[in-house]
């Protein structure tokens, strides 16, 4: 199973070693990283919308912010590269059929 970092807006992954800080951008939007929307305890089910209640409130969740709680979502692509596999193994068989 391979877990990836994803921005929230266009979903292309954070490659860096590095945890994000408030200054880091999106490598392809431009997106602050280090944002709510991103944050693996951010829950729209919650008051706040954060699983944390000791944290602040943070009212723009698309923006960086000083939150010391962040802590980067991650994304499981297993199931992403299997359908992948599948598509590719249907185009190819597609190619080659025999009429």
């Amino acid at each position: 199973m391979k877990f990836v970092y994803l921005c929230h807006k266009c979903h292309s992954e954070w490659t860096s070693v590095d945890p994000p800080t408030r200054k880091d951008l999106c490598y392809l939007c431009h997106s602050p990283i280090h944002a709510c929307l991103n944050c693996k305890f951010y829950d729209t089910a919650r008051s706040k919308q954060c699983v944390l209640d000791e944290a602040e409130l943070v009212t723009e969740k698309d923006k960086a912010n000083f939150c010391e709680y962040f802590k980067f979502r991650s994304s499981d692509l297993s199931h992403v590269t299997a359908m992948t596999s599948d598509m590719t193994k249907q185009k190819w068989s597609s190619l080659f059929r025999k009429s």
